[in-house]
């Protein structure tokens, strides 16, 4: 399921995404800094070169970590002549695998999360080892190469941070009490592909543990293409408590004997005291595997640790509007205004999401370090490009920021 866009024009891959530009599969330029090719592709491509480094066998991965530097996503991209060649640590959600044989790999990694369990800022990423999937949430130790620049399948040019892995593991978050919910219902039936499909829910009762309550869990397909579909969940939480309820959730996409198909993962989230909130999202599923979801199970791990900073802001004026539209995507933008009561600058990320109907997610927009000075109000707008096929199921839009 980013970069800031404010004021900015936002361009997907079309063909086969309708998300925002930061979260589509993009078609590779070049693998070089200084004379990108000028040829036309339609998958990422590894390296003609294999530039994977030899680490020394001794080497464990904490090792490593210990004497890598920690640098934020756009520290790294704004002064990346300065960091070429050094050793950097990060946690990131891998969004693309390509696979060159031998074991080598080359994946586009996102390296920021939002408290709202949205990753963003992805980097081009050569790896050597054991099979990644997309949505793995990953901690690696790489080099700097430099930036790497690729042309869009729509032919726009888009540059990110290179590096080549040292050494990389799966994440391991920290120890929680889980519970879950399931939700059971028949395979979404469809017409022809790129046809909309939605799909009625049914629930069991109520799961509950500590003072939450999970129910409501309820999937639809709410886009589809000869490539992927895209599978929507959402699921209500219910907090009686008097103090805020921080989670991580898990989404399994499930098939008729049980076995899981595929899998959604939401960090960071949270609900206020005695309050009911609902919370979607949505995975692309590979066609060839998507007929096989007949359940879906969200499982809830409780987090003990607040955001890192609170304030006082407060959101209101959401709106949305078509403000172009042709045979291929239509432009919804979106607007919404942030009156920040406290004294001190507050910068935030904000997650669009464009819901149908039934509150499922047709796509999602996300726009990050956006700033507004103390005891002011400031309206905030973007846009994103969502596909022809889809863009007329959206008919409520939500707005959330941290």
């Amino acid at each position: 399921m980013k970069r800031l866009l404010i004021a900015s024009v936002v361009v997907l891959s079309v063909s086969l995404f309708s998300c925002s530009s930061s979260s589509g599969y993009l078609t590779p330029y070049a693998n070089t800094v200084s004379s990108p090719n000028t040829s036309s592709q339609t998958t990422m491509a590894p390296s003609t070169t294999s530039i994977i480094p030899k680490t020394t066998a001794a080497a464990t991965f904490d090792q490593l970590k210990s004497q890598s530097i920690i640098v934020n996503y756009q520290d790294l991209f704004r002064n990346i002549e300065q960091y070429v060649g050094k050793q950097v640590y990060y946690t990131g959600q891998v969004v693309q695998v390509t696979e060159s044989g031998n074991n080598n790999y080359v994946l586009r990694v996102y390296v920021t999360s939002s408290s709202f369990g949205f990753w963003s800022d992805d980097v081009y990423v050569h790896y050597s080892g054991s099979r990644l999937l997309e949505n793995d949430i990953i901690e690696f130790v790489g080099k700097v190469l430099g930036t790497f620049t690729y042309q869009t399948v729509l032919g726009a040019q888009r540059t990110i941070p290179e590096l080549t892995v040292l050494q990389a593991k799966l994440y391991t978050p920290p120890a929680t009490t889980p519970f879950n919910a399931t939700s059971q219902s028949q395979s979404p039936t469809t017409s022809a592909i790129t046809q909309t499909s939605t799909t009625t829910s049914k629930t069991n009762p109520p799961t509950t543990t500590a003072s939450v309550q999970l129910s409501n869990v309820g999937w639809a397909v709410t886009e589809q293409n000869s490539t992927w579909w895209r599978v929507s969940w959402k699921f209500t939480l219910t907090n009686p408590g008097t103090q805020p309820y921080y989670f991580n959730a898990t989404i399994q996409y499930l098939d008729v004997n049980g076995f899981e198909v595929d899998d959604d993962l939401a960090y960071g989230l949270s609900i206020p005291g005695s309050s009911t909130k609902e919370f979607t999202g949505s995975t692309l599923v590979t066609t060839s595997i998507a007929p096989k979801i007949t359940k879906v199970v969200v499982n809830i791990a409780s987090q003990s640790y607040p955001p890192t900073t609170t304030t006082s802001a407060q959101i209101s004026n959401i709106g949305w509007a078509v403000t172009e539209q042709n045979s291929t995507w239509w432009r919804i933008a979106w607007k919404f205004s942030i009156t920040n009561s406290g004294a001190q600058p507050y910068t935030f990320n904000a997650t669009i999401q464009y819901l149908d109907v039934n509150g499922f997610e047709v796509d999602d927009d996300l726009a990050y370090a956006l700033t507004i000075s103390g005891n002011i109000t400031k309206e905030f707008t973007g846009s994103t490009l969502v596909t022809t096929s889809i863009a007329p199921n959206v008919t409520k839009v939500v707005v959330t920021i941290g």
